[in-house]
């Protein structure tokens, strides 16, 4: 059987306790932000190498024989970005708009509420 002889005080043993606990803790977040870090990184480089790719197709493609075919396809492509570009206009225009039904429906019941007022009081 081992005898322990405790000869610090208890607010040093105390001290000591948080030191080793705050340590662990640092390591801790210190191996997250790494890991974290190391994540974006490797996502940063795939986007990387699918744009270099995505371009190495983009000039087989504009250097191949088919030059019309791609510059027509290239057209088609700009004209479908500008149509989504305007029913994405479209639909914002009617998501933000007032319902005037609604507004002229309350108006006249106003306006029939403020001639009974006066037709009564006056």
């Amino acid at each position: 059987m081992k005898i322990k002889i405790n000869l610090l005080p208890k607010n040093r043993e105390k001290k000591l306790r948080h030191k080793r606990i705050l340590r662990f803790v640092v390591i801790q977040e210190i191996m997250i932000v790494f890991v974290t870090l190391l994540f974006f990184g490797a996502v940063l480089g795939l986007n990387a190498v699918a744009k270099l790719k995505l371009n190495e197709v983009d000039q087989q493609l504009s250097n191949s024989g088919n030059n019309k075919d791609y510059a027509e396809m290239i057209k088609y492509e700009s004209k479908l970005k500008e149509t989504r570009a305007d029913v994405n206009f479209v639909h914002n225009l009617q998501k933000n708009d007032i319902n005037w039904l609604i507004v002229f429906i309350s108006a006249s019941c106003v306006c029939f509420l403020i001639s009974l007022y006066f037709k009564t009081y006056l």
